[in-house]
Parts: structure tokens; sequence; C-alpha cells
């Protein structure tokens, strides 16, 4: 009897990993992805998240890792009219709320550029 549930468990822990996929990933409330390409992301903050910088570094780890990123970058907005649609981002230094930035070392840097 343990060795069928032991081989049940095995099974289904399989079946969960495979079916997590891209959807691994479970947003905190207010981190809204609206933008990606390959490890590159455009988040939108809503207001509730944008003083939470200790929240926001924790989001970005768990969604590089929830990706299989390594090196992973991910750019911050708290008004959702200034994303960009797309690469290049220009005039990023006076729009960009906060980023987060992981590389192949897996150093990370996180930036709040609108946090006092």
């Amino acid at each position: 009897m343990k060795l069928i549930v032991r081989n049940f468990l095995i099974v289904l822990s399989a079946l969960l990993l495979t079916s997590c996929g891209d959807d691994a990933f479970q947003a905190p409330p207010g981190f809204n992805i609206v933008w990606n390409k390959a490890n590159i992301f455009f988040v939108h903050l809503e207001e509730g998240m944008t003083g939470e910088k200790s929240a926001q570094r924790n989001a970005c780890t768990a969604l590089c890792d929830s990706k299989g990123y390594d090196e992973c970058e991910v750019y911050m907005w708290s008004k959702k009219e200034l994303i960009p649609e797309g690469l290049p981002i220009r005039n990023a230094g006076s729009f960009i709320h906060s980023y987060f930035k992981r590389d192949s070392a897996g150093k990370k840097t996180y930036k709040c550029l609108e946090c006092e």
C-alpha cells in the first residue's frame, strides 16, 4: 500500500510541475505584467505596490525564477500610459519607477527611481 501511495504522489508531483508552465508565476496584487520579450519584462505597479520596495524585489525574483531565466530584466512604471510598447526604452530615467536586473552570475540589482 505504501508503494502505491508513494508512486501516486510521484506521478501527481510530476503532473503538477509540468502543468505549471508559464502560469507558474502568481503576481502579487498591484504587480501587472504589461509586455515581455524573452527575459525582459515591463510591469505596471498599482498605487499600493509603488512604495513596497521589498515586495517589488521579491516579485521580480519570483517572476524571473518562474520563467527559468538566470539573466532577467524587469522595468516597472507607476503610470501605465508611460509604458512603451516595446524596446528600446526612450527617456527611461524620467519615467521608470524602478528596475530590477539579475545577471548570469546571479547578482541582483534593484533601483527605485521614484522612491524617497
